[in-house]
């Protein structure tokens, strides 16, 4: 196949034009001026007319430089699956939402989930825990610890609001056989998918509070792309999660953590 390497689709016209004058000019002329070539006008002509045959046959056919590579690359193209990307950025929730389809959808896609949130309100509106069973290990911020209050004052809740929001989620989850602990501290909002599995397939959707402001943006990490990054998160749940501070939760039942006693095997009696 003919290639005609850096021609574009409208230099065939002009082409064609110059193959007809080549043509019809050598005939009229009958050789002037070029016989010096070392060429008779017969040559010429059949030259000119070659031209614009071949300029005529391109436009009709739209034969374009390299056209039949990006052609046969074309149908590969179209199939091939979409390459996830390594981190999703969403500004807002509703954006994320339209994106990926709300936590519940989130938590039907797969197997294992571990969530840290402040209150859980989101889920226990949906009914998410009852649906999915999911996630089966729930931090959520002690509603009557020391950073309840503030953290309460700085999402412009009123406390008791804000309370009663864990409470209720607390319970939903513990009714549906959820791992719900509590924890007075800071945490990071976070969902993770897959957390142990390290089959690549996991992610963590990080959710970024912004005090006094109703906007929450959202940012996704996959396994794949970034397997060190994913596992600071997941080593991050488990030491908080399993902080001896941590208040857990059996059924409806609160158990309190054993203080550790100190060894006296080698002590002398008073």
């Amino acid at each position: 196949m003919w290639k005609f390497v850096e021609i574009r689709r409208a230099v065939w016209p002009a082409v064609s034009v110059i193959g007809l004058l080549v043509a019809v000019g050598s005939h009229i002329l009958d050789g002037i001026d070029v016989i010096s070539l070392g060429l008779p006008s017969w040559a010429w002509e059949s030259i000119g007319a070659s031209i614009f045959a071949l300029a005529v046959l391109a436009i009709v056919l739209g034969v374009r430089p390299n056209d039949d590579k990006q052609d046969a690359l074309a149908p590969a193209a179209e199939h091939a699956e979409p390459t996830k990307p390594g981190i999703e950025f969403y500004p807002n929730r509703p954006s994320m939402v339209a994106a990926r389809g709300g936590l519940k959808k989130e938590l039907e896609g797969i197997y294992v989930a571990w969530a840290s949130w402040y209150a859980g309100t989101h889920a226990a509106t949906e009914e998410t825990f009852r649906t999915t069973h999911k996630p089966q290990k729930l931090l959520l911020l002690d509603p009557d610890g020391k950073f309840a209050q503030i953290t309460a004052r700085l999402f412009l809740r009123p406390l008791h609001h804000f309370k009663a929001d864990v409470e209720t989620a607390r319970d939903k989850a513990l009714e549906a056989g959820v791992d719900v602990r509590l924890f007075d501290g800071p945490m990071t909002l976070m969902l993770i998918a897959e957390p142990e599995t390290r089959s690549g397939k996991g992610w963590v959707r990080v959710e970024i509070a912004i005090p006094d402001s109703a906007l929450r943006p959202n940012i996704v990490i996959h396994e794949a792309a970034y397997p060190e990054l994913f596992q600071e998160f997941v080593a991050a749940f488990k030491a908080v999660f399993d902080n001896p501070e941590t208040i857990r939760f059996v059924g409806a039942r609160q158990v309190s953590t054993p203080t550790p006693t100190p060894d006296t095997s080698d002590s002398q009696p008073l």
